[in-house]
């Protein structure tokens, strides 16, 4: 039996993910999960995005969220809605009991009219392998333009504040804690790996704390 079911996803919360979202020129993953991961389990919304090097995570809770499906939306539809919208409906297709069929079509719907996109049922990297356990505080080194997306992404998610503090805490060779002041997400970057002497170019502004 197929249903409809919709959600409301705060906009910050797709426009950030899209930041780190993996595309065909960016991915160091296999083809395929381009896009923002939306899953319901366990009456929890995830939304999460990587491109291999870094990420990100939103994990939103207290709603009720039913049934379990997961799906992937373009970064292309969410770079459509407009700036001035804060949530997104999401309708959807379900087939009970079932992963959204790939073939199914996304509606998302805002103040200003709807977007409908195609969807792709893929799973993205368990997240449990990939967050750490601990830190051990030594040096690591990140690629430049993870600098650059981090800082776009802190004033998105608070234009009000353009200054404020993003911590990494780093973890050696080891996959690192990007603390972006947000109790609803979780951001994990792996270390830029240096070769043959070079160094690589980084990007510092004062809200930075390593």
């Amino acid at each position: 039996m197929t249903t409809t079911n919709s959600i409301v996803i705060p906009a910050k919360y797709l426009r950030f993910a899209a930041l780190f979202a993996a595309n065909e020129k960016t991915s160091l993953l296999r083809s395929g999960i381009e896009g923002v991961n939306v899953r319901i389990k366990d009456n929890k919304l995830v939304i999460m995005a990587t491109d291999g090097g870094m990420l990100v995570m939103v994990a939103i809770e207290g709603e009720i969220y039913y049934p379990d499906i997961a799906f992937i939306l373009s970064t292309e539809a969410i770079k459509d809605i407009k700036k001035d919208v804060k949530d997104v409906t999401v309708t959807y297709l379900n087939n009970v009991g079932a992963v959204i069929d790939s073939c199914l079509p996304i509606t998302l719907s805002t103040v200003h009219g709807s977007i409908t996109t195609a969807t792709r049922a893929r799973l993205f990297p368990q997240v449990s392998r990939v967050v750490p356990y601990s830190l051990s505080g030594e040096h690591s080194v990140f690629a430049s333009k993870y600098y650059v997306l981090i800082d776009k992404a802190q004033k998105l998610l608070n234009p009000s504040n353009k200054d404020a503090v993003i911590r990494i805490w780093e973890n050696g060779v080891n996959a690192s804690i990007v603390d972006f002041n947000d109790v609803n997400i979780c951001a994990v970057i792996m270390p830029f790996r240096l070769k043959d002497g070079r160094e690589e170019v980084t990007y510092s502004r004062p809200g930075f704390t390593r």
